[in-house]
Formats: C-alpha cells, structure tokens, sequence
C-alpha cells in the first residue's frame, strides 16, 4: 500500500483493521477506517502502534460494579482494584485510582499502593482521626512500566488500627491507566 500524492498533500494508506497491508515496511502510516486510528509501522517486535511522540490515552480502566467492603489489616494487604494490561517500552504512564475507606477506631493510618507485576510504583498515607471516619481519595502515579503482561493495582493496607473499605452505589473505585506520552526513543525495528 502507498502513500497517496494528491493535489491536497500526501494521505496514508486507507485500510481496515482486518485488510491491513501483509508485508508492512517500518514508518508506514495507516488510517483504519472502522477504527479511526492512526497507526505506524515500527518492526516486527512491536508491530503497528500509534505515531510514538503522541500520548496514546487511555489504554485500561476498570471499574467495581457492585458493593464490597473488606476489612484493611496491619497484616497484610488487601487489594481493592486492579486493570490489565500490556505496556511498551519507553512510554510513560499515569494511573490513577480513586477509593473510599470507613475507619471503625480512631487514629488509624492506612497506605494505600500501586504496584505493578508486585513491585510499588508509588504508595500515599491517609489518617483517620476519629471512629467512624469517611474518607476518599485518589491516588496518581506516573512512570515507566517493564515490559510484561500484567495487571496494575490498587491496594491497601493497615500501618496502625483497622479499617472497613467500602463500595457503593455512589462511589465506586476505580483504576484508569493512560499512555501520556514517549519516555524515550521509539523501538528499534
């Protein structure tokens, strides 16, 4: 497939995500019309992909969708969110959760982590000053992730005291992972 030159510029090939060209050469661009993505050649190792100096968005997000409340332990931690997927070397990455936790004692502190394949990609602290405390809060970490299929998670664990983590109707926790953008120079074809 070749690149149109038309009086109005040149224009990628035109395709399909199912009638993409069988015998790419690396820097082809393609428009999928029943996607509507932009999607460049780089190599048979990554294959096709966005243009690499542009964020990519949204790449995972999952949502709970009903009603749960495990208790938070100075034991262990307690996962209360997770989203699947394949990163690419050399991109950033922001995920971000959000989450709600009820304290039954005063003066509780929980931790709050992302971790990737096991390993912590960033944690945030929330004290509960008084019984029956409410609280919420989102926790943001950015960064690179090694290369793997895996899930990024939102867990929680006690540092002093016990806590309830609750999930209703209006506040459901939720882990969203966006490509933001190239964290160094594109693979090598």
């Amino acid at each position: 497939m070749a690149i149109s030159n038309l009086s109005t510029g040149l224009r990628p090939g035109v395709c399909t995500s199912s009638t993409r060209p069988t015998s790419p050469y690396v820097g082809q661009v393609i428009l999928e019309t029943d996607t509507g993505n932009l999607l460049e050649y780089y190599g048979s190792t990554t294959g096709w992909a966005m243009p690499w100096n542009l964020p990519w968005g949204q790449v995972s997000r999952y949502v709970e969708s009903g009603s749960t409340s495990p208790s938070i332990t100075t034991t262990t931690s307690t996962m209360l969110t997770s989203a699947s997927f394949t990163p690419l070397a050399n991109r950033l990455y922001r995920v971000t959760s959000t989450w709600a936790a009820y304290s039954a004692g005063g003066g509780n502190v929980v931790d709050f982590t992302h971790y990737w394949n096991g390993g912590t990609i960033n944690w945030y602290y929330q004290y509960f000053p008084a019984a029956g405390t409410q609280m919420s809060g989102t926790l943001v970490s950015v960064g690179t992730l090694s290369v793997a299929t895996g899930s990024v998670l939102l867990q929680a664990r006690a540092e002093a005291g016990s806590g309830t983590f609750w999930n209703n109707g209006s506040t459901r926790n939720h882990i969203t992972v966006e490509d933001i953008g190239p964290a160094g120079s594109r693979p090598a074809s």
